[in-house]
């Protein structure tokens, strides 16, 4: 486990052009690599984030097709994040539950509830 203090100067610098990087390689339509630097990025300060990597690493999972991703990270940091209140977050497991079910060839009613719920909720 290797985690870096952002307020100290030493360490802005990688974390910014990391951040950058993944900003780069996002534009040339590289979703896992953008995805991967970005979780890096968070994982190098997970309390902090100082970059609020967390915002996009959504994003990134949806576009990079890691729909589990999506739907267990909400499970494990939502109970100290509340990432429920985040329109986004919602709107994306309702999306990956979708596509995760359009894929297996299942019912798509569990996300169908999903996002009738986050669309009253929001």
């Amino acid at each position: 486990n290797c985690q870096l203090d952002y307020t100290k100067a030493e360490n802005r610098g990688l974390f910014i052009s990391l951040f950058k990087h993944a900003i780069y390689v996002s534009l040339k339509s590289c979703w896992n690599t953008a995805f991967e630097i970005v979780k890096l990025i968070y994982n190098l300060s997970p309390e902090a984030d100082p970059l609020a990597c967390l915002l996009w690493l959504d994003v990134l999972a949806l576009k990079s097709s890691n729909f589990n991703f999506v739907i267990s990270i909400l499970s494990e940091i939502d109970h100290y994040k509340n990432l429920t209140v985040l329109p986004n977050f919602c709107y994306s497991v309702a999306l990956a539950n979708f596509y995760r079910e359009v894929i297996s060839n299942e019912d798509n009613a569990f996300s169908t509830e999903l996002l009738t719920k986050t669309i009253i909720n929001f």
